[in-house]
Formats: structure tokens, C-alpha cells, sequence
């Protein structure tokens, strides 16, 4: 198949002029730790160039540091410690959200790897 102009307008209507930041989804990006930035930083990056209205990243505090770094429009929350474990659930259920992407340079720690499990058995995105 080949990608036309005409192709991409069907998929990607205009937009109304009096829409705003909630109208086209808010994307949560949960990954990073104290030696991983660059995956969840691009994985933002990426959502806001497809069209995504709102874009929070969680990861630990470094990681959420650099990453805040890339794009004034990126917005981070800076867990403490250095990489996911599950006392961070708690503040990361009070978000609101339409979808999620979770995995990007998180690390192999295995309370990460319980933390990432429970998180996906507590959501329904």
C-alpha cells in the first residue's frame, strides 16, 4: 500500500478550532530509571508527533529530570528512588489517563517487573 496525502487526511481530520488539550487524548508514559531516559523520553516525543493532546511521563526522579529536558512540552512526574517499584502505584493510580505505554527502559529489577504486573492487573485502558 502506498501512503498518499489523501490516505493521511482521512485518517488525521482537521481539528476543530475550539478544541483543546482533552479533546484528542491523554497519553501516560510510565518507564525510565536512574540509568535509562532516552526510551520514554522518545516515546512521548513520538506520541505528541502523532497527534496526541497531553503527554505526562512518569519515571524516577533522574530519569523524569532528563527527560523533562527534551521538550518544554513534555510534562514529568519524578518518582523517588531509582527505578519503578510498587509504593509508587499509589501516585500513579490518582492520574487520569486514556491510554498508556509502560515498558521503556525500566530495567530488569524484579519489584519493577511486580510492579509493572500489578499496575496492568489494576487498569482497564
Amino acid at each position: 500500500m502506498i501512503i498518499t496525502k489523501k490516505i493521511l487526511k482521512e485518517i488525521y481530520k482537521p481539528r476543530k478550532r475550539d478544541s483543546h488539550k482533552y479533546n484528542y487524548g491523554h497519553l501516560l508514559v510510565i518507564g525510565g530509571n536512574n540509568e535509562y531516559s532516552g526510551s520514554p523520553a522518545f516515546a512521548s516525543l513520538a506520541a505528541y508527533r502523532s497527534g496526541v493532546d497531553l503527554v505526562t511521563t512518569v519515571a524516577p526522579e533522574r530519569a523524569a529530570n532528563i527527560i523533562a529536558g527534551f521538550s518544554p512540552d513534555l510534562i514529568t512526574i519524578p518518582l523517588k528512588g531509582d527505578y519503578l517499584k510498587k509504593e509508587h502505584l499509589k501516585d500513579i493510580k490518582k492520574l487520569k489517563f486514556d491510554a498508556v505505554v509502560i515498558g521503556g527502559g525500566l530495567g530488569r529489577e524484579k519489584e519493577t517487573l511486580d510492579t509493572v504486573n500489578e499496575f496492568l492487573k489494576k487498569i482497564n485502558k
